[in-house]
């Protein structure tokens, strides 16, 4: 008895008579060595898209992270600002 191994691939070696071995929806060829060669070309696909997927998330987090470090730049600028005017109002006012 086999386990299933829940990613929907069937672990049979030769598809019954008439019917086409398939892995993710693609047909697969006849020979075992072939059958192999495809399931891997396939998983290989998968994963480059998963990789790909991630690195694009990735890249729009960091964009996001780069416009909310922009906000805040702006943001510290005018505080300074504001402080650099209370001290000289204060030295003006210590000076009376």
């Amino acid at each position: 008895m086999t386990k299933p191994s829940g990613k929907g691939k069937s672990h049979s070696k030769t598809p019954a008579k008439g019917k086409v071995a398939k892995y993710n929806g693609v047909p697969l060829p006849a020979d075992a060595s072939q059958r192999r060669r495809m399931r891997n070309k396939l998983s290989a696909q998968v994963h480059r898209k998963r990789k790909q997927d991630a690195l694009n998330t990735a890249k729009e987090g960091a964009e996001g992270c780069d416009v909310v470090i922009s906000k805040l730049k702006v943001q510290l600028n005018d505080t300074r600002a504001k402080i650099t005017l209370l001290q000289s109002t204060m030295d003006a006012i210590r000076l009376e």
